[in-house]
């Protein structure tokens, strides 16, 4: 496996109970992530994708106070913050069908069933580091493309887009370098027209 090193990579843990947060904090902390921060409120959420500091974003996705499938909807539309490629991993204990055609939708990265555990998250980091999957580009959906697997028929683009997750974890760049990136990639590619189909 890849040497990586989450000492710069910001992660935020969005659950209505304090001790699960503070139970997958101070497990993540053990593992080397060291910026991770936790919330029970909504608006909190807002507050860091505004301030464009998290790369990675683990949520209830029932968290009272807003609808967090619209904020990563937003996010991935580039409505709010400055990167759209912020890595959404929903979490829930009431797995329904319309809930996970919601979070899909949305273009959350991963839907993952509570009770939680730092091994299953950390499991969860590491495969969108080495595999996340490509993004799609329509009128109505931005985000990771929705297929298990890809369609013959499929006449829209998969897009490749930058990873700060990866970036960050491998040390490949600096945050300045980062975000030169992904200003550069969402000017030039994602929100081309040309892509919208």
């Amino acid at each position: 496996m890849a040497e990586y090193s989450f000492d710069n990579v910001n992660l935020l843990i969005c659950d209505s109970n304090a001790y699960v947060r503070s139970a997958l904090r101070a497990g993540l902390n053990g593992l080397g992530f060291r910026q991770v921060r936790d919330t029970g409120k909504y608006s909190e959420i807002v507050k860091a994708v505004e301030a464009n500091s998290i790369d990675v974003l683990v949520c209830d996705e029932s968290l009272p106070g807003g609808d967090v499938n619209e904020l990563v909807r937003r996010i991935r539309n580039h409505e709010i913050g400055e990167n759209p490629f912020i890595v959404a991993i929903f979490i829930t204990d009431t797995p329904t069908q319309k809930m996970i055609s919601r979070a899909i939708d949305s273009g959350a990265d991963d839907i993952l069933l509570k009770p939680i555990s730092t091994k299953i998250i950390y499991g969860r980091v590491l495969h969108l580091i080495s595999a996340r999957k490509p993004f799609v580009v329509t009128s109505t959906y931005i985000g990771p493309d929705r297929h298990k697997k890809p369609r013959e028929d499929n006449n829209i683009p998969l897009i490749d887009v930058p990873n700060p997750l990866r970036i960050k974890a491998t040390g490949e760049e600096s945050s300045e370098r980062i975000q030169d990136e992904i200003d550069k990639f969402t000017i030039n590619n994602l929100y081309n027209p040309r892509h919208c189909r």
